[in-house]
């Protein structure tokens, strides 16, 4: 860890991340400036004390830094979350009651299967009579019948009830609330194709409004020109606009482990920033223009990020390549300075927006620069072939194998998948994507000869990722905090290891893997001896599962709906053996469960001994099921009962004294033995 002393930044973001995460998990946070203001008068003073070689103070200078810089992060929270703030128009709206909005169309909007997603900035909300000015982001979903939409960057007003969005159902699901609020959106509207209207309201110009605006006419542009597939892949490429994807493609790609290409990202803006910077080498072999190379690259870059419609990918990583090309201009070209240059990109961000750090783009740019800069000069030194050829490929696979090797542990903690041709893939995936988006941009231009060579190397792209797409990954690998802890710290040491080649650094690693494996030893063994009956939440469908000590089994499974709601509760069982077949009826010592799915016929069983009903798609329960199941306490509904049968049901539950458990309302069921 001795390089890492010489990168300041690198200590400074430490303890501002550690502040994040505090003020991110309490949630009654107050703005306290004072103590901040406290904290950094001490430090100033103490500098100023161990600016005249007061020695003894040192400690307690490092020590009131970090305080300061971990109230920093902590109060950044604060200041972010809009819903802490005083009359915040958020809990001064009912979900019972409509309002009129006036709002404005603020990105590309998304068709789903009934409507249309829109993305827009609340400008004003009507409360009790009176415009409430918000200026916040949200969603509107806009039925199919709409017969004219909101344009980007213009105001429309709409009447509707906000609606609340839903938390997470099923265990280990993905929390979109969560994600959502740390965005500042807490509520979305579904709003009826005759409530909307658009209406003029004078504005000047808008940078991020034409940006937009650009692109959408760049999605027309290339819908109107090629293949829906071949389009859809050039957007996303282009604009990092994915939505129209096909989803088995999508799944191809990740599988492969080149999913990263498909979104416009630091991937795309790092390939562009080298070929600016391989431009320059070869006009300017001297370096006699640097300031006019930083302001054309500077330039350019943002002239990409305005094509991209400022995605925040790519805006993340035109900041950190702009900061990394200035500092070049100024500071030797070391690695220590590079590694302080991204150090001090990421603080920056950091600040203006502290919930940058839960974004896994975000986490996976900043790692995967790490690995260029750190690791790949370091993986060159084993061997690099002097021809032009050979020393080209050997860049790629070490660039790819640093990336992948430095975003490990953070890729397995959020995709629980470790692609096996990762390595072969990106090889060629990397620099065709390049190449089909240089084309893109010549297309763009209106240089339309291009069109049938872009065509062939997409459907080369697609056909290749297809071919190495079955058996490709290593699928439901169980890693969690601590899995990404202990293999963070075992690729630090053995980075050490390599550096210094101390006995003592091997000694401690080998105590961190061993310590590592006892932890996943108690984990294993208490996956593997929990057994339980689940009930999950699907929208208007129905799954449930039984787990013993050796194997899983699922009564149906649907491959949409089981990768997001399901699969998430599969991963923890560590590698238990998976089944789909039909079964209705579980028992344990003291409970007895009966799946109730078809309406034309009972299943054949002990009524007397049952006490649990699972109702399963959209089954009609009576009162003879009430006077049949004599032992009945507690019925349960999954997520294909309709709200007219839910209510009847809740009636007939009341009536005869029985508990109800609706999936709807409280998420799945689970009943552990």
């Amino acid at each position: 860890m001795y390089q890492f002393k010489k990168i300041p930044f690198f200590k400074l973001v430490i303890p501002l991340v550690i502040g994040i995460v505090l003020g991110t998990e309490i949630t009654n946070l107050t703005t306290n400036y004072g103590l901040i203001v406290a904290l950094f008068t001490s430090v100033v003073i103490l500098f100023f004390i161990q600016f005249q070689k007061a020695e003894q103070y040192k400690l307690y200078y490092l020590i009131l830094a970090d305080l300061l810089l971990i109230a920093l992060g902590f109060f950044s929270v604060s200041f972010q979350k809009y819903n802490l703030k005083p009359n915040h128009y958020s809990s001064e709206v009912s979900v019972d009651s409509s309002y009129t909005v006036i709002a404005k169309l603020s990105d590309v909007i998304t068709e789903k299967n009934k409507t249309y997603k829109c993305p827009i900035v609340i400008e004003k909300i009507k409360i009790n009579n009176e415009y409430k000015l918000v200026n916040e982001n949200s969603f509107c979903y806009i039925k199919k019948t709409a017969i004219t939409l909101p344009e980007i960057g213009k105001y429309f007003i709409f009447k509707a009830k906000p609606s609340l969005i839903a938390k997470p159902l099923n265990p280990n699901e993905f929390d979109y609330h969560k994600y959502l609020e740390r965005r500042n959106i807490y509520i979305q509207f579904f709003v009826d194709s005759g409530c909307l209207r658009k209406i003029e309201i004078e504005s000047g110009f808008n940078l991020i409004d034409y940006s937009l605006r650009v692109k959408q006419g760049i999605i027309d542009l290339f819908k109107a020109e090629l293949k829906p597939e071949h389009a859809a892949i050039c957007v996303a490429l282009i604009t990092g606009y994915d939505d129209e994807i096909n989803r088995t493609t999508i799944k191809e790609f990740a599988n492969t482990g080149t999913l990263h290409v498909l979104s416009v990202s630091g991937l795309h803006t790092g390939l562009l920033y080298l070929l600016i910077n391989f431009i320059f080498s070869i006009i300017d072999k001297n370096n006699r223009f640097k300031i006019i190379r930083l302001i054309i690259s500077i330039v350019l870059l943002w002239a990409f990020a305005l094509l991209t419609g400022f995605s925040a990918p790519v805006l993340r990583a035109v900041i950190m390549f702009n900061v990394v090309s200035i500092g070049r201009l100024f500071l030797r070209y070391t690695t220590q300075n590079q590694l302080n240059i991204l150090c001090f990109s990421g603080f920056i961000l950091l600040l203006a927006n502290p919930f940058l750090f839960y974004d896994v783009g975000f986490q996976l740019s900043y790692w995967a620069m790490f690995g260029l800069i750190y690791l790949q000069p370091k993986l060159q030194n084993v061997y690099l072939p002097d021809n032009y050829f050979g020393k080209t490929i050997f860049q790629n696979i070490y660039s790819s194998l640093a990336a992948t090797i430095s975003t490990l542990p953070v890729s397995l903690y959020f995709f629980h998948q470790f692609p096996i041709w990762f390595l072969f893939c990106n090889i060629l995936i990397i620099p065709l994507t390049f190449l089909i988006l240089m084309l893109c941009i010549l297309f763009l231009i209106k240089f339309k000869f291009v069109g049938l060579l872009l065509g062939l190397l997409l459907d080369f792209l697609l056909w290749f990722i297809h071919l190495f797409n079955s058996n490709s990954t290593i699928d439901v690998i169980d890693f969690r905090l601590p899995d990404l802890i202990f293999l963070s710290v075992i690729l630090v040491l053995v980075n050490e290891v390599l550096n210094f080649r101390r006995y003592s650094m091997v000694v401690l690693c080998a105590f961190v893997l061993i310590c590592w494996q006892l932890v996943n030893l108690f984990e294993v063994h208490y996956s593997k001896s929990k057994c339980l009956f689940a009930v999950y939440h699907l929208p208007n469908y129905s799954t449930s599962m039984v787990k013993n000590t050796t194997k899983v089994i699922y009564n149906q499974v649907d491959s949409l709906n089981f990768d997001f709601h399901v699969k998430p509760h599969l991963i923890t069982f560590n590698n238990s053996k998976i089944l789909t077949q039909p079964y209705n009826y579980i028992a344990t010592k003291d409970q007895a469960f009966l799946i109730l799915s078809n309406n034309d016929k009972l299943p054949i069983a002990n009524y007397k001994s049952i006490n649990k009903l699972v109702l399963q798609n959209n089954y009609k329960l009576t009162e003879h099921h009430f006077q049949l199941f004599t032992k009945l306490n507690e019925v349960i509904l999954d997520g294909s009962i309709k709200y007219g049968n839910a209510m009847r049901i809740e009636k007939l539950c009341r009536k005869f004294d029985v508990n109800l458990y609706s999936t709807k309302t409280h998420g799945a069921f689970i009943a552990e033995f």
